[in-house]
C-alpha cells in the first residue's frame, strides 16, 4: 500500500510504501496520509481499515462487498475504485466514488483525488 501526503510548505507529495508485514497503523498514525492506496487486492482491508480510522481518502482494487460492507463506501472521504468493466457493481459504486478500469487510471486517479482534498 501507498501512504501519500503533501508537505505543507513545499505542496510537493510525499509517499510511503507498506507491506502487510509492517505494523500498518502504527505507520499510518505517524504518516498521517491524506490518502492511502491499495496496491494489490489483498491490501484492501488494511487500507479502508487505516482510511476509516484516520478520514483519509482511498483507493481500492476490486474490492469484495460482501467483505468490507456497504457503510464504507456510502462515507465522504475522497475515493477511488478500480474495477473489471464488467463488475456488477461498478453503476452503484459510481455513486459513492470514482470507478476506473485501469491500473494507470487508477494511480493518476488517486493522485487526482489527494490534490482534490489539498485544494
Amino acid at each position: 500500500m501507498i501512504l501519500y501526503r503533501s508537505h505543507t510548505q513545499t505542496f510537493d507529495i510525499e509517499t510511503l510504501s507498506l507491506n502487510l508485514q509492517d505494523d500498518v497503523m502504527a505507520e499510518v498514525y505517524l504518516f498521517q496520509p491524506e490518502f492511502i492506496m491499495a496496491e494489490a487486492e489483498l491490501e484492501n482491508t488494511a487500507v479502508l481499515q487505516a482510511a476509516l480510522n484516520t478520514w483519509a481518502g482511498f483507493g481500492l482494487i476490486e474490492p469484495d462487498i460482501a467483505q468490507l460492507g456497504w457503510a464504507a463506501f456510502q462515507n465522504q472521504q475522497s475515493k477511488v475504485l478500480l474495477l473489471k468493466p464488467d463488475n456488477a457493481y461498478s453503476p452503484l459504486l459510481s455513486q459513492y466514488g470514482l470507478v476506473v478500469h485501469d491500473m494507470t487510471h487508477y494511480q493518476a486517479a488517486c493522485i487526482e483525488a489527494l490534490n482534490n482534498i489539498l485544494t
